[in-house]
């Protein structure tokens, strides 16, 4: 989202080469174009912001499989389109941190894991919302691995993981994994 300022910069660089009557009306234009560019929710208040400063809580799982750690590339009609993540999701209303990994995973990857450790959390703020990223190591423990929102899956040595182009809430846990 862009803010006022800017959208009124824009505006009135436009309209600056433009003949117009005097710098009154040119001023007026801008004001009317900018109210009209906020009403399309293409300006972002300040209040705006809030849901962006709440962490939105999210579970995510190191899977060993065969001794490989799987990861997941999202597909390119997700957010952060086709970067690559520990697969997981949004911990809904009365869901553990536990529950949620094990459903996402049943969910998105059509197998069962059985969930380990928690890792160091990961928080990050994206341009418009904030996510506070829980890991879990995990072993596979049953199912056929199919992808049901990704787009593609591979399986690599730790000292792999920081060849792929990881989101970036992500990141921190990559390299927490490498070093384990």
């Amino acid at each position: 989202m862009r803010s006022l300022s800017s959208c009124f910069a824009d505006c009135w660089s436009k309209l600056k080469p433009m003949k117009l009557i005097c710098s009154f009306e040119r001023r007026l234009t801008v004001i009317f174009i900018s109210l009209a560019i906020k009403t399309k929710n293409i300006y972002q208040s300040p209040t705006d912001n809030l849901h962006a400063m709440t962490p939105l809580k999210v579970t995510c799982a190191i899977i060993t499989i065969d001794g490989k750690i799987l990861a997941v590339q999202r597909s390119r009609i997700m957010s952060l389109p086709m970067k690559w993540e520990f697969p997981g999701g949004k911990i809904e209303p009365a869901e553990t941190e536990m529950e949620c990994i094990q459903r996402e995973i049943r969910e998105e990857l059509n197998i069962e894991i059985k969930v380990l450790d928690r890792l160091q959390p990961s928080v990050h703020r994206y341009p418009t919302f904030t996510i506070e990223l829980i890991p879990y190591t995990a072993h596979y423990v049953s199912g056929q691995l199919q992808l049901k929102e990704h787009n593609r899956y591979v399986l690599l040595n730790r000292n792999e993981l920081s060849t792929l182009d990881w989101a970036e809430a992500d990141w921190p846990i990559v390299q927490e994994v490498m070093r384990l």
